[in-house]
């Protein structure tokens, strides 16, 4: 008995602190449910932090578009987010070209490089991914 198995999709993000990157998808994800069950003031509330900055809105920006990535590819998508490449040689590369590595975000889909920087929505990480991999027929 053949079985269709679903190919796990693994978006890696490179270049940021796994630590606030998790905070930061958390509060998305309570900001995503909080707006479908209607709650508008704590909406509101939750997405200008005191005390935000340039920063916790990079963060804020990429774990929203994390989460539209889920929920595009499905729950078989893995978002794993690193400092810096977990490849040795990927991250001496890194540490030549820029003295300040991990400043610029890299976004990898199954191991290959689709972006490098902030993609401005879903939509521009989406359509970076279907020129790396070609539109599935």
């Amino acid at each position: 008995m053949a079985r269709k198995a679903r190919v796990p999709l693994r978006l890696d993000i490179i270049g940021l602190d796994p630590e606030r990157f998790k905070a930061s998808l958390k509060n998305v994800q309570a900001l995503v449910e909080s707006k479908t069950r209607g709650s508008a003031s704590r909406t509101q509330s939750d997405q200008s932090p005191e005390g935000s900055s340039a920063s916790d809105d990079l963060y804020f920006r990429i774990a929203l578009i994390a989460l539209d990535f889920q929920r595009a590819y499905g729950r078989a998508v893995e978002v794993r987010v690193f400092e810096r490449s977990a490849n040795r040689l990927v991250g001496k590369f890194l540490a030549l070209r820029s003295a300040s590595p991990g400043q610029i975000p890299e976004f990898f889909v199954n191991g290959v490089k689709i972006f490098r920087g902030i993609p401005s929505s879903f939509s521009q990480l989406d359509e970076a991914i279907e020129n790396a991999f070609g539109k599935s027929a």
